[in-house]
């Protein structure tokens, strides 16, 4: 990829606009992730609680034996981990609009360091959870490799 030399880069209105949509769409992202990540920490706060009664209720049924505070902590993480890209697409859109009212450069480039941040972390967790799925496929076939041995 070769680098452009900055030469003072000028938007047409139709750019501008294009960005401005953007901001939109971000914004509307950034509200439903805040949603499905509050709902998720809500899951997460009454989860073991559900899971109890729901263990006490089944009777005779055989449930596996499982420390429901840890399931509800896992949530509450999940939840928490939801919201950081949802923060940073929030921040991009309000700024990006603000920038675009006040045809401010140093405002919309800060909106599009949120813009990158998001990006980032979402790639990040992209790596993490492709490593996290080599690993099980690894532990399972080890596993299925001494299952077979014995």
């Amino acid at each position: 990829m070769e680098l452009i030399e900055n030469k003072g880069i000028t938007l047409s209105d139709d750019a501008l606009r294009q960005i401005s949509q953007i901001a939109k769409w971000a914004q509307f992202l950034a509200i439903i992730g805040f949603v499905v990540a509050a709902l998720i920490v809500v899951a997460g706060l009454f989860m073991g609680s559900f899971m109890s009664i729901f263990k006490e209720m089944s009777g005779n049924i055989q449930m596996p034996h499982m420390p429901f505070m840890a399931l509800s902590v896992v949530y509450i993480i999940l939840g928490g981990i939801y919201f950081i890209p949802s923060w940073f697409l929030y921040k991009f859109s309000t700024e990006t609009r603000k920038a675009l009212l006040g045809n401010d450069e140093e405002i919309l480039t800060e909106a599009l360091s949120n813009l990158r941040r998001t990006f980032k972390f979402l790639g990040i967790m992209t790596i993490v959870i492709i490593g996290l799925y080599v690993l099980v496929i690894i532990a399972v076939m080890i596993g299925a490799a001494l299952g077979a041995a014995f």
